[in-house]
């Protein structure tokens, strides 16, 4: 097994400081250090990626933990994508068919890693099956300068030595991720719960006050909850409008309104949708119910 780093002939020169003479790039742009396994924790291949060659479909036995440098792609795990971008971190379970996608100037590093130490680390960080991908880019700045001074350290001596220090450093950074997505998570439920029968109150808006990307929040939120937010948002608003039935309310208009719904019309087809019948006929149920 080999460590490959693959080095773009036009890298960007803010990161050209971190390049030592020994990786200068030979015909294929590959330098190739063989190194030390184990049986606790082997890692097989610290990759510099800046080509597409990843784009086809391609199985993995190993665990692969990456990070992106610069660009925009798109892990692609079966029916999943998951969009990627500068300050990103990825894992990739193994025995996964996986690409990933450029969609701009894409350059990452990942590691290839697996054995006995390997599995009792993803069990611990609670990586789960496929492809995940994490928001690390307020460390952006001392990720980057940890891992290409590793690269500009390692020899043929202690290039298995600075991988695992690598993937050793994004994992310390992943557990304590595993506490901010957890109050992330407790903020947007609480938030959620406060403001959802405001009638301005949308996905936007709860990003825009945490300060995260729509998209991520939205990510984010089914990969924790399993399911959409905007579905969860909905079923808030749906079991309102049903507690205002209960306590007498009769004015559709009304309801919807003191629910989070501007459109009386799109209410009654959402509310159809999700109990069964129209808001007047579940009215009646109601009224009938409550005589018998």
């Amino acid at each position: 097994m080999f460590f490959i780093l693959l080095i773009d002939k036009n890298y960007s020169k803010k990161y050209n400081y971190y390049m030592k003479q020994e990786f200068k790039t030979n015909v294929n742009d590959i330098c190739k250090i063989s190194i030390v396994r184990s049986s606790d924790l082997v890692c097989s291949n610290f990759v510099y990626e800046v080509t597409d060659i990843q784009s086809k479909n391609t199985r993995t036995e190993n665990y692969v933990f990456g990070y992106v440098v610069e660009g925009n792609g798109t892990i692609v795990n079966f029916n999943n994508s998951l969009p990627l971008s500068e300050g990103d971190a990825f894992f990739i379970q193994k025995n996964t068919t996986f690409s990933i996608l450029q969609d701009g100037n894409l350059k990452y590093f990942y590691i290839s890693f697996d054995g006995r130490r390997a599995d009792e680390l993803v069990d611990r960080l609670e990586l789960n099956n496929g492809a995940q991908v994490f928001n690390f880019k307020s460390n952006y700045k001392e990720i980057t300068s940890f891992a290409f001074d590793c690269l500009k350290k390692a020899t043929d001596h202690n290039t298995d030595l600075f991988a695992e220090s690598t993937l050793l450093y994004l994992f310390a950074h992943l557990e304590n991720k595993k506490t901010e997505y957890n109050d992330l998570l407790s903020k947007i439920i609480t938030i959620t719960n406060s403001e959802f029968t405001s009638l301005d109150f949308t996905l936007g808006m709860l990003a825009q006050y945490l300060n995260y990307d729509p998209k991520y929040i939205s990510f984010f939120f089914k990969k924790s909850k399993g399911i959409c937010y905007t579905d969860y948002l909905r079923d808030l608003r749906i079991k309102r409008a049903v507690f205002l039935m209960e306590q007498g309310m009769t004015s559709i208009k009304n309801i919807a309104l003191l629910s989070g719904f501007k459109d009386a019309l799109y209410f009654s087809k959402i509310f159809k949708q999700e109990i069964g019948k129209s808001p007047k006929d579940y009215i009646n149920y109601l009224e009938q119910t409550s005589k018998e």
